[in-house]
């Protein structure tokens, strides 16, 4: 898959994860690993 669009999924991922409140630090734009990984793997089944 193409970089921007792979970007761009995760953006999307973060925006969404961010407005649940799923992020322990999100009013500091910070996140943990094991919430970075769930990001990641948010943003990538979106791809599939």
């Amino acid at each position: 898959v193409d970089f921007c669009v792979e970007q761009h999924f995760g953006e999307m991922a973060i925006q969404r994860l961010h407005r649940q409140k799923l992020y322990s630090q999100g009013h500091r734009r910070v996140m943990n690993l094991p919430e970075f990984i769930q990001t990641l793997e948010y943003s990538l089944n979106t791809i599939e």
